[in-house]
């Protein structure tokens, strides 16, 4: 109902050329699906790249101001605040937002991709509620990535070196091929890493290969990794980190210390599902131990 309310203040600023019959057109492909064509509008190069991103999340794809500062990893102050800032620069400027021609598809692409990618890992683990993942989020996000792969991607390989997708599918691929979870290509998965850091620097790819690491070469190596991660604010009041950090302080045997970071990722997480498996953690460390 909310994003219907909005619909209806925000359509009239949605314009189409009405001398182009097919808008969305790409050679003789069209954007089939509405959801996608106004991604695609949202994303409107007059504002900056994050702020297409979040105002499309947020309008157009229904995610809460909430879940969107937590897939930006900022307070939700922080995010309210720029899309406040988004939708007054829209209004200020007084022009509409009109769909690109075909000719801008390759190029408002990358904020696109942005916005199923987060979507998609709202979806797959959901950051509130009791079920751990939210179907609805994840079918939109494949549906429209499927539509989004015919109209631009099937390319992507031949057209130059990776980019950060095609390695995190990678990385997924050897997750997926792996016959069972003790046979993973732990090697490879460090190595694909080792290219995503450089392709796209930022804690959350860190600390991913911080993990995958600390199976490669053992939990001190993963700690080691961890470390420089512990004092950047972006992941302060991420509970991936402390889980991680658990995880390994546990396969140590590090009781007593992993009964904290156990504890600290708990106490962040607002997923009932993840909850439930922390507090299982927990309450092993602390009986073998842990305080």
């Amino acid at each position: 109902m909310r994003r219907e309310a909005h619909g209806r203040r925000l359509l009239p600023m949605l314009v189409v050329d009405e001398h182009d019959p097919e808008p969305y057109a790409v050679g003789e492909r069209t954007v089939p699906d509405d959801r996608l064509r106004l991604v695609f509008t949202c994303c409107h190069p007059a504002l900056a790249p994050e702020a297409q991103v979040a105002l499309t999340l947020r309008l157009v794809c229904g995610l809460s101001t909430a879940d969107v500062a937590r897939a930006f990893l900022v307070q939700e102050s922080t995010m309210a605040a720029r899309i406040t800032r988004a939708k007054k620069k829209i209004a200020t400027a007084r022009n509409p937002l009109s769909g690109p021609p075909p000719s801008e598809l390759p190029v408002r692409h990358g904020p696109v991709t942005d916005v199923l990618h987060l979507v998609f890992t709202t979806g797959h683990t959901a950051p509130s509620g009791s079920d751990l993942v939210r179907q609805d989020l994840v079918d939109v996000a494949i549906r429209m990535g499927r539509m989004l792969h015919r109209l631009l991607l099937g390319e992507a390989l031949a057209q130059g070196p990776p980019d950060r997708f095609t390695v995190e599918a990678a990385i997924a691929a050897v997750h997926a091929e792996a016959p069972t979870w003790e046979q993973t290509d732990w090697a490879e998965v460090v190595g694909l890493y080792d290219v995503l850091v450089g392709l796209w620097p930022s804690p959350v790819v860190a600390l991913g290969r911080a993990a995958a690491l600390g199976f490669r070469d053992g939990p001190e190596a993963g700690l080691g990794a961890l470390e420089p991660l512990l004092d950047d604010p972006t992941v302060a009041t991420y509970p991936y980190l402390s889980a991680t950090r658990g995880d390994l302080l546990r396969r140590l045997g590090s009781w007593h210390e992993a009964a904290i970071a156990y504890g600290e990722a708990l106490a962040l997480a607002d997923n009932e599902a993840e909850q439930a498996f922390l507090s299982a953690r927990l309450t092993e460390v602390r009986a073998r131990g842990g305080g």
